[in-house]
């Protein structure tokens, strides 16, 4: 009887990193070029994001506004879990209280 070696388990994936991603923890390492990196990228559909549920410009551009305020306040925080978009971007919008 031949005893062969069991099969090796295949490698675990490797983690790629989106430019979002790589732009919040730079941000977090303190690099704001990043922060202004991530604003330009997202701002204009983060906007129309919210003016589609507002259908108030103003509105959508505050909503944007304090939007990259708390991703700027939680980036030191930040921790890659899964897309930079689904987590920090349309978890759903702030209050306008």
């Amino acid at each position: 009887m031949d005893r062969t070696t069991p099969p090796t388990p295949p490698a675990p994936a490797a983690i790629v990193e989106d430019i979002d991603s790589a732009c919040l923890r730079a941000l977090a390492a303190g690099d704001t070029s990043a922060f202004a990196s991530l604003v330009q990228r997202w701002q204009t559909r983060l906007i129309n994001f919210f003016y589609r549920s507002t259908r108030n410009r103003a509105d959508a551009e505050d909503l944007a506004q304090e939007t990259f305020l708390e991703l700027y306040r939680a980036a030191p925080r930040y921790t890659a879990r899964g897309t930079f978009q689904r987590l920090y971007l349309y978890p759903g919008p702030p209050s306008l209280d």
